[in-house]
């Protein structure tokens, strides 16, 4: 089995997401760092409804105001509603 054929095989098992904050959300990175974790959660609890081989880049913009996991699941949900990347 050839190397890309491994990594296919992987890439089926779960869809797999990166997540981008940069500094005009907020200067600190610790803040940063928090949204992040927040997205990484969301999306952690909505992962078994979402289609496998899916490789995914969440971009934070200024916009983004912090809610609470409610609302960033919140968020999220309506984002991949709207990429239709639920199964």
């Amino acid at each position: 089995m050839s190397k890309h054929e491994e990594r296919k095989i992987k890439s089926d098992v779960a869809p797999r997401f990166s997540f981008i904050v940069p500094a005009s959300v907020d200067k600190r990175a610790t803040a940063r760092n928090r949204t992040k974790r927040l997205l990484s959660e969301a999306v952690r609890l909505s992962i078994v409804h979402i289609t496998p081989d899916v490789d995914c880049v969440v971009i934070a913009s200024r916009n983004f105001k912090e809610s609470g996991i409610d609302g960033t699941k919140t968020l999220i949900h309506s984002i991949l509603m709207e990429a239709k990347l639920f199964k």
